[in-house]
């Protein structure tokens, strides 16, 4: 199995990390930082190295297992059998991402963060989308890595909680995103993906025509739709929604919801 392993990176590209991760828009992903050494031109440079992420979705059970053999032994003969049952997704991990990686931990810091696009037909392949982007038909999907992008931060108060939070909005891609809010006084952070699933028609056609006007009109859409509340939640909240919240977030003590318009009680309730 080793060689098998060593016959996949004829160039020389070596695994630095793997990590099961939990993406912030809701995969469980098998994850691999792979390094190249670039060897120096000259004597008197030193070496340069590339780096590479490569990934593949897993269910939560298999993602469990492997972990387990990866915390016990360094490797799992279980990832590479279920690597070769999904599609490797690979994205270079530009240097000016690598610079901002802390020294101490700097793959948890970039997994932290990682997402995965909307699922789109895969290119060349026949099929079809829906509004707003949503797949039909038949067709196979196809989704990639992305590092989020920070649209903006304000400081605002949300209902019905009423606690001041700096709330902060990443964008994965058009209608996929994660909205994190501090609580400066008290130190606490919630947070919660929205992904397209949670936008109904017109919030998508919302989103795409905010992206163009700027960044406070993204962010004004999110902070009228964002509802907080705090631990000891009243009997008329909707309490399947607020443990799915619970489930998305680090919340100690703050449920973050996204909210429709007309939607009954806190929920982020689909239609």
């Amino acid at each position: 199995e080793e060689e098998e392993e060593e016959e996949e990176d004829p160039l020389g590209w070596q695994v630095v990390h793997q990590q099961v991760i939990v993406a912030k828009t809701k995969e469980w992903l098998a994850t691999a930082i792979y390094r190249l050494e670039i060897p120096s031109e000259t004597a008197d440079q030193s070496p340069t190295s590339k780096y590479e992420l490569r990934a593949f979705q897993i269910s939560p059970d298999i993602g469990d297992a492997i972990q387990k053999e990866l915390d016990m032994n360094k490797s799992s003969p279980l990832w590479r059998r279920a690597k070769k049952q999904s599609p490797m997704m690979c994205m270079e991990i530009e240097d000016d991402i690598i610079s901002e990686l802390s020294d101490e931990s700097p793959w948890d810091d970039l997994l932290s963060v990682l997402g995965l696009s909307t699922p789109r037909p895969a290119v060349g392949l026949s099929g079809s989308e829906g509004e707003g982007g949503t797949p039909s038909g038949d067709a196979p999907l196809e989704q990639v890595m992305v590092i989020p992008l920070l649209v903006g931060r304000r400081e605002t108060p949300l209902p019905p909680a009423g606690v001041h939070l700096v709330l902060s909005v990443y964008r994965y891609d058009e209608y996929r995103f994660f909205v994190s809010g501090y609580d400066v006084q008290k130190g606490r952070i919630c947070e919660t993906a929205v992904l397209e699933g949670d936008l109904s028609a017109e919030d998508q056609r919302h989103v795409q025509m905010s992206a163009h006007l700027g960044e406070e009109t993204v962010i004004d859409f999110f902070v009228s739709r964002m509802k907080l509340h705090e631990a000891g939640l009243s009997g008329g909240d909707n309490v399947s929604t607020l443990e799915s919240a619970l489930e998305d977030s680090s919340t100690l003590g703050l449920f973050l919801i996204f909210t429709r318009p007309n939607s009954a009680g806190a929920g982020n309730e689909q239609e």
